[in-house]
């Protein structure tokens, strides 16, 4: 019979993880443990055990919108990657899981959100039985191997030899100011399109002394920073994009071609074999002009998708609405911060 356990032990999560079709660096138990050292970020975790061994393990983020009104009617989980699974799990275990994590997490979050790396439809009946909705979701993936070049659109590969020309270098390892100067641009980016709250100044710091995470940034001629890269790293496996933003007013430096080129090499030559642009949009946007960004670099556009479990039907209407009216303010919200 599975039972569930909040108390995983270390060396089994490292080894779920290194032998799981399903790991990505956001299920691992150092992200986990980072995670729980910020201040601003609320964290849950839960595994499900069978015969002894674990066999699925789950790591939310607890996100929510400015204070303790908005914080009422904006509170999800967040399981980016979607979760980490033995590849022998049975139904029963993940449904435990699934099911787990609902009943846990009903007091602390409106809804439960997988936004998933990899392909979990063998998993969709358990997700579904669960309660969980699937939502179409894309996502780019570009596998490395050979000239990962080769594999560029010609208009990609004029778009980098123009930002060499222009001087742009790429910084790797930045200085804790070339950091700051990059979140800078990350807030005017989530104040102005995403609309969306952003981490403190102190995430980001600290991001600085995890070994998942790696920070590019992008400078001019004058050593000034114009953009950066945020990578989160699974053990030389594969790399994913997690935040990017560039200086707007550059746009003949081509900035953002330029960092995520670099961030793709470096992801060669840890020696990955895939890079991860974590999310292209959905199917019924419209056309989606980050999705066509992505594109150029050759990578396969899938539909891994979401998976959904509204656990506050009316709160999560209203939040919905919420949401809407927050998002045209947030600029106001994310320049208060440090």
């Amino acid at each position: 019979m599975p039972r569930l356990t909040q108390g995983i032990d270390r060396r089994q999560w490292d080894e779920l993880l290194r032998h799981s079709s399903t790991a990505n660096p956001f299920q691992d138990p150092c992200f986990f443990h980072f995670l729980k050292k910020q201040k601003d970020v609320d964290c849950f975790c839960l595994g499900v055990e069978e015969g002894g061994k674990l066999k699925g393990v789950t790591v939310a983020m607890i996100q929510h919108e400015g204070g303790p009104l908005r914080r009422f009617f904006t509170r999800r989980a967040i399981i980016n990657g979607g979760p980490l699974l033995a590849n022998d799990i049975t139904s029963e275990a993940l449904t435990l899981l699934l099911t787990g994590c609902a009943e846990l997490l009903r007091r602390r979050a409106i809804y439960i959100e997988f936004r998933n790396f990899h392909d979990y439809t063998n998993h969709r009946h358990s997700f579904i039985q669960s309660g969980f909705q699937y939502i179409p979701h894309y996502d780019f993936r570009l596998s490395i191997d050979g000239n990962v070049t080769d594999r560029y659109h010609k208009r990609c590969l004029t778009r980098i030899r123009a930002s060499r020309r222009t001087g742009l270098r790429i910084v790797d390892h930045p200085s804790t100011k070339q950091v700051y100067s990059f979140y800078r641009l990350l807030l005017h980016l989530y104040a102005t399109k995403t609309r969306t709250p952003l981490f403190h100044w102190e995430f980001f710091e600290s991001a600085l002394h995890c070994p998942l995470l790696h920070y590019l940034v992008a400078v001019d001629r004058d050593d000034t920073v114009v953009g950066g890269i945020l990578l989160c790293n699974l053990d030389g496996r594969a790399s994913y994009a997690w935040f990017e933003a560039s200086d707007t007013t550059r746009k003949k430096m081509k900035i953002s071609v330029a960092l995520y080129d670099a961030a793709i090499r470096r992801c060669q030559e840890q020696g990955a074999v895939l890079f991860d642009f974590m999310g292209a949009g959905s199917p019924d946007d419209g056309g989606y002009g980050v999705r066509d960004f992505k594109a150029q670099f050759g990578g396969d556009l899938v539909e891994n998708g979401r998976y959904r479990r509204i656990l506050h039907p009316v709160r999560y209407r209203l939040g919905a609405a919420a949401v809407k009216i927050i998002k045209n303010n947030i600029g106001s919200i994310n320049h208060t911060k440090k």
